[in-house]
């Protein structure tokens, strides 16, 4: 079984934006980065 840190190392990191708009259906004119 593969440690925690090896699955982490193998995921695929995506902008958050793509994640709101691919995955979510948000578009980017209802969405309002801050941080």
């Amino acid at each position: 079984m593969p440690s925690d840190i090896e699955i982490a190392q193998q995921a695929k990191m995506m902008r958050i934006a793509d994640v709101a708009r691919d995955k979510l259906g948000i578009s980017d004119e209802h969405l309002e980065p801050y941080g």
